[in-house]
């Protein structure tokens, strides 16, 4: 699957980890599972303030939109956008979670704010947030 003449974790490298190994690596489970360990880990004054204020949550880096189901799940569908450079996540996405919202490119909030959560960066930095 990886060849030489490719980046990791450029667009390319991910395209073809989608359009190849993605779901026999489990990726699709992975994805569910950290946006679950985000979601445990978020700060009760920023889950409040999210909700108070309608904010919408960004899933940077949605892969196959499964971890952005799983955002929707917990702060309501139409609150959580998916967005990946990825084009066959994206397209994926789209085929397996019609109703989640993840457009093909921008983040296409309508000017409303948005609380930017990266499910790696809770991951790593338990607890940094005040």
């Amino acid at each position: 699957m990886y060849r030489d003449d490719i980046e990791i974790n450029d667009k390319q490298y991910w395209d073809l980890r989608f359009e190849t190994d993605w779901d026999e690596s489990q990726g699709r489970q992975q994805s569910r599972y950290f946006a679950r360990v985000a979601l445990d880990h978020l700060p009760s004054w920023l889950v409040q303030l999210a909700r108070a204020q309608r904010m919408t949550i960004c899933d940077w880096g949605c892969a196959e939109g499964d971890g952005t189901d799983v955002l929707a799940g917990y702060f309501g569908a139409g609150s959580v956008t998916g967005v990946d450079f990825s084009d066959a996540a994206i397209r994926k996405a789209a085929s397996f979670l019609p109703a989640t919202q993840i457009p093909g490119g921008g983040l296409g909030n309508g000017g409303r704010a948005i609380a930017a959560v990266r499910r790696r960066l809770f991951v790593q930095y338990p607890g940094a947030f005040p």
